[in-house]
């Protein structure tokens, strides 16, 4: 319980939530890493550390929704096999709290651009794949190291306190992943996978004619 009302504390809906017994406040962490890409990638280089050099079987980042009908005409954006129109949806300036005083209105307007810098969730993805997915890497092979699940919800993403757009949100998001439900499949798959050690026989692999599959052998 202690958990949900610390990870849920996002400002200023919700005041932190400071722990009893420590005396330690959280806050909701999308208001330093909303989209946690880089945070992710930081600690599987830390447990992996011998392989930290090497791309990623698999990184997932899934949003939670996105607007393409009505894109960001300043920023442009990749696209990915799974992440059609990811484009960033402009969103209106927020209207800065009533206050005395050059300084106190420069610290308001400061925290709201950078809250919503924050919230520029593809930005942040876009930035990421530019920087870790360089000539290191093999580029015909990036789409499908690095995925993000972003429903295109084709109508403006509700605010967090507009409860009544949940029902339409839950529509429009399912319809999304019905669409793409074969790429789905195929990452769940081999996330499944992944939790599994096999080390593959060289030159193993060979196409299955009837399913379209592949079969491969190896150790585990």
């Amino acid at each position: 319980m202690d958990s949900a009302r610390a990870t849920s504390a996002a400002l200023p809906f919700f005041k932190a939530f400071e722990k009893a017994d420590t005396r330690s406040s959280y806050i909701d962490g999308g208001l330093y890493h909303n989209n946690p890409v880089w945070v992710a990638h930081h600690e599987r280089k830390l447990i992996w550390g011998d392989v930290a050099g090497a791309p990623p079987d698999l990184l997932l980042s899934v949003g939670t929704g996105t607007n393409t009908s009505d894109q960001d005409s300043n920023s442009s954006q990749s696209r990915l096999p799974l992440a059609e129109g990811q484009a960033s949806s402009p969103k209106p300036k927020a209207r800065p709290p009533k206050t005395s005083g050059f300084l106190p209105r420069l610290m308001v307007n400061v925290g709201i651009e950078r809250i919503e810098n924050l919230l520029r969730c593809n930005d942040t993805w876009r930035d990421f794949m530019a920087e870790n997915t360089g000539s290191d890497y093999d580029v015909n092979d990036n789409h499908r190291r690095f995925i993000r699940i972003n429903p295109d919800l084709r109508s403006d993403v509700p605010k967090l306190d507009q409860v009544k757009e949940l029902n339409s949100l839950e529509k429009a998001a399912a319809k999304y992943l019905a669409q793409n439900r074969t790429r789905i499949r195929e990452v769940a798959h081999r996330l499944i996978a992944s939790t599994f050690f096999f080390e593959k026989r060289r030159g193993s692999v060979k196409q299955l004619a009837n399913s379209g599959g592949f079969e491969c052998e190896g150790e585990r």
